[in-house]
């Protein structure tokens, strides 16, 4: 009986944790109002990609976020970028350094290590963060990205 009633118990607890850690996600829509690849690109709208342009946010529980932009392109390029981050602090001034954040869908998919710096308020659901690539390189040609992400959305 002992045996029976304390497999229900760890049963019902794990039910809540992964209830709870399933819906502490968070989806959130905007605009990358900068756009930087070695020269100013146009600004990308949340409507100019489909499915439209979004950072999803995933507590760590430490108060870092896995931070995972979804996949944008930019001008004629012939691949898609995205971001994804595993330990991202979003308070206003730590910059994260993040290995293989950017990832470029080009044939198997290259990485590139970034820094990310932004800020997130969850109770107004405002979010505005700075991606910016470290000593990338394709081919043996050196280049600058840099993105900034935001809620606050003024191109149309």
């Amino acid at each position: 009986m002992f045996k029976r009633t304390f497999l229900m118990a760890i049963a019902f607890i794990s039910m809540m944790v992964f209830a709870s850690t399933a819906s502490a996600q968070t989806t959130i829509y905007g605009c990358l109002d900068k756009v930087y690849m070695n020269k100013d690109k146009n600004p990308v709208h949340q409507n100019d990609v489909s499915p439209a342009l979004n950072t999803t946010l995933t507590p760590n529980g430490d108060g870092s976020y896995k931070l995972v932009l979804s996949e944008f392109k930019v001008g004629k390029m012939p691949a898609k970028l995205k971001v994804v981050a595993n330990k991202v602090v979003l308070d206003g001034s730590t910059v994260n350094e993040c290995d293989n954040a950017i990832i470029l869908s080009f044939g198997t998919g290259l990485k590139f290590d970034a820094t990310i710096e932004g800020s997130y308020d969850a109770s107004t659901g405002k979010l505005e963060y700075t991606v910016k690539s470290v000593d990338a390189s394709f081919l043996g040609v050196d280049f600058d990205t840099e993105v900034h992400f935001t809620t606050e959305c003024t191109i149309k």
